[in-house]
């Protein structure tokens, strides 16, 4: 009987040395290889607005820059082939912006959460609009801008701001005061585009004035024009991009 339990004891150990042993190191995932595909990212311009430029909690400022989606693809897009992207930076963190020194109450400091809701940093821009940058920029995002504005060659025109008819994100961003956004972006000569939230603008106006008319939404016939005139000429060199706008 011993001799029997011991045979079967014998038996099962032959049978569990025969299992095979889990590796304890998973072996390694095989990713694949990284492609641009028909794309060409050496040279990689963003125009639009807002969400473009990176504009965060009522203000641009230097992190909302470096978050905003054209900079985040960039990094990817240099995995591929990509070149340098490049942003007009704002001085500091606060947001805001000076114009002539003083400060402004329609580009006023970010918000930030005090505990009770949102309120506005209680700090003093030290970004001041009259100060042009020198140099090309990759982000051609300004906050603000509606469709037709791109187009304006005198959006970035100092002596406009006075008469509302300039944006002071692009006065310190343009290469000339006769310059449109659109041409300062194709002077780059773009390998590839995104063009975002078009038309977005054109109807966020009449919504937050509560439609009393003093912010009229953009008439189609204007934004087609202007929809129409971007896409043609960013493609005009054979650039390849993304397109993205606000239903009209």
């Amino acid at each position: 009987m011993k001799f029997k339990y011991i045979s079967l004891f014998a038996l099962l150990i032959g049978f569990l040395s025969c299992e095979e042993v889990e590796s304890p190191i998973p072996e390694a995932e095989v990713l694949p290889e990284l492609t641009s595909g028909s794309a060409d990212f050496s040279n990689y311009v963003a125009l639009g607005a807002s969400f473009t430029s990176g504009f965060t909690d009522g203000a641009l400022f230097k992190a909302s820059q470096e978050n905003s989606f054209p900079n985040i693809l960039s990094q990817q897009f240099a995995k591929v082939g990509g070149g340098n992207f490049t942003q007009p930076l704002m001085n500091d963190n606060i947001g805001g912006l000076l114009i002539g020194g003083m400060a402004n109450p329609q580009f006023q400091p970010r918000l930030f959460f005090n505990g009770a809701g949102p309120v506005r940093l209680p700090a003093t821009p030290t970004t001041e609009a009259l100060n042009n940058l020198s140099g090309s920029f990759n982000n051609m995002g300004v906050p603000g801008a509606k469709s037709f504005n791109l187009l304006f060659d005198g959006y970035g025109n100092p002596t406009n701001l006075a008469l509302g008819l300039a944006n002071p994100y692009f006065v310190r961003m343009a290469s000339s005061p006769t310059a449109t956004m659109l041409e300062d972006a194709m002077a780059q000569n773009p390998t590839f585009f995104t063009l975002s939230e078009i038309g977005g603008n054109d109807v966020l106006g009449y919504a937050t004035s509560g439609g009393d008319g003093s912010n009229p939404i953009t008439d189609s016939a204007t934004f087609d024009g202007a929809f129409n005139a971007l896409v043609s000429t960013l493609t005009s060199n054979g650039a390849k991009g993304v397109v993205t706008n606000v239903p009209m």
